[in-house]
Order: C-alpha cells, then structure tokens, then sequence
C-alpha cells in the first residue's frame, strides 16, 4: 500500500532499465534525474506581482500518499523511455517527506 493501488493505474509495463539515480534534496529546490531517461526540478511558487516567493502547503487528513506537501513549481518534467515521451516544465509540483511501512 499504496502501491498496489497506483498499480491498478498502470495500462502498460516498459521493460526495466537500471540507471543512476542523483537526488539534489533541498526542500523546495528539490530535483532527481534518473540516468538520462527522466528528470524533475522544483522551485518555490513565486507571488505574481513582486515575484517574491510564497509558501503554499497541502494537508491531507487520510494520508493516503502523503499527510501534507509543499505546493511548488514544477520548472522542469520531462521522461523518455521507450513509448513514454513527454514534457511538463513549469506545471504543479509538490514536494514532501514519506516514510512507508508497516
């Protein structure tokens, strides 16, 4: 859990590829790129009219993938893997510790 859940998602399985994972971990100027395949960068939600940055949180009471996050920008999303190809730069983004287990 919820694994199994996100599973019942997934329509299609790509064959497994082993690559290096670099996490950059700095609360909302997070980033992770997986090998040359997959790479997301965060950054703050800037304020519209001074640009400054604003601190937007989201509490979910069942904690079902997480109990809150940091809303963020989403400046770079991009995958390519075999016949997933795509791009999302400056989207929504949230960021979050988890700690799964039984």
């Amino acid at each position: 859990m919820p694994f199994e859940i996100i599973a019942k998602t997934i329509s299609k399985l790509l064959d497994p590829q082993y690559v290096t994972f670099d996490f950059k971990i700095k609360d909302k100027n997070s980033s992770v790129r997986l090998g040359d395949n997959v790479s997301l960068a965060f950054e703050p939600i800037k304020n519209p009219i001074s640009g400054d940055p604003e601190a937007i949180r989201v509490e979910h009471a069942s904690g079902f993938l997480f109990k809150w996050a940091h809303v963020v920008s989403a400046k770079e999303g991009r995958a390519r893997i075999g016949e997933l190809n795509f791009d999302y730069p400056n989207k929504a983004g949230f960021v979050t510790k988890v700690k799964y287990g039984n």
